[in-house]
């Protein structure tokens, strides 16, 4: 008859094997520290159809629990707690448009009149301006002393919040004298974004952590 922690060990792999990743554990007699303070955070992964955002989201929330004094992020063999985020589908919606209609806006966060648009050869004459990142998150948190998943919830459209497709603080002609900031200022508006939602997603890990903790500290004190 296989042993207990054995039965535990295989449906724990059953129940995380489906983002990749498994956390492994000694058995039942593991016992590293009695609260749920010391945190493992694996990379995100990310099972989206869009990808290319798991990495600043393990930055991000990372970053965000490790300035949280209330834990500490430590390698697996000495956390009590395993965080497991991962992306399900991620998205980007334009929700600012700027379209040449009296011919006196500018586009391109403003680096471009309608005039020049006029002039131009085949130009477009509307110009997004400011989108929105949307990630669907799964986030379970497991218990590395014996293997159960004490917390698994789909976060649904975590939002960045409206950000600008080029820097606010650009002018018109700065960005005509250097147009690949174009690209550069977008990398570094996506970036903010994400850590935005990552501070979302680790206010949520921060908030089970910390009824976990409670619960188990109710529970020695009976």
């Amino acid at each position: 008859m296989p042993l207990p922690h054995v039965l535990l060990a295989a449906s724990t792999f059953i129940a995380l094997s489906s983002s990749g990743c498994v956390f492994r554990y000694a058995n039942a007699e593991r016992n590293i520290d009695s609260t749920f303070r010391r945190v493992y955070v694996p990379a995100v992964t990310d099972a989206s159809t869009r990808g290319g955002q798991a990495g600043r989201l393990s930055h991000a929330v990372r970053r965000s629990l490790s300035l949280d004094t209330r834990f500490a992020l430590v390698p697996a063999n000495q956390a009590r707690v395993a965080v497991d985020v991962q992306i399900l589908e991620s998205a980007k919606v334009t929700t600012e448009v700027v379209e040449c209609k009296t011919g006196t806006e500018i586009l391109a966060a403003e680096s471009t009149s309608c005039d020049a648009v006029k002039r131009g050869f085949n130009l477009p004459d509307a110009s997004a301006e400011r989108e929105t990142a949307l990630l669907d998150v799964r986030v379970r948190v497991v218990d590395l002393n014996d293997g159960r998943l004490l917390y698994n919830r789909i976060l649904p459209q975590v939002s960045s919040g409206p950000y600008p497709l080029v820097g606010e603080a650009e002018t018109r002609a700065g960005l005509k004298r250097t147009p690949e900031l174009h690209a550069l200022r977008y990398v570094e508006k996506v970036d903010a974004a994400m850590d935005r939602i990552g501070q979302t997603v680790a206010a949520e890990v921060a908030g089970v952590l910390l009824s976990l903790d409670a619960s188990s500290e109710a529970v020695q004190g009976r």
